[in-house]
């Protein structure tokens, strides 16, 4: 990563390293972020 690029990443309501697999195929997108801005944001989440 670099100061002042933009990325593309999405936020989960579990910790993927650290989750059981069960837990990690129910976990839930809550943001989704392309090219630095938000693409998707869930219900109930903060912006």
């Amino acid at each position: 990563m670099t100061t002042g690029k933009r990325a593309d990443f999405t936020v989960f309501d579990t910790d993927p390293l650290l989750a059981a697999p069960d837990e990690l195929a129910a976990a839930q997108v809550l943001a989704t972020f392309v090219d630095g801005r938000v693409q998707h944001l869930a219900v109930g989440a903060v912006r």
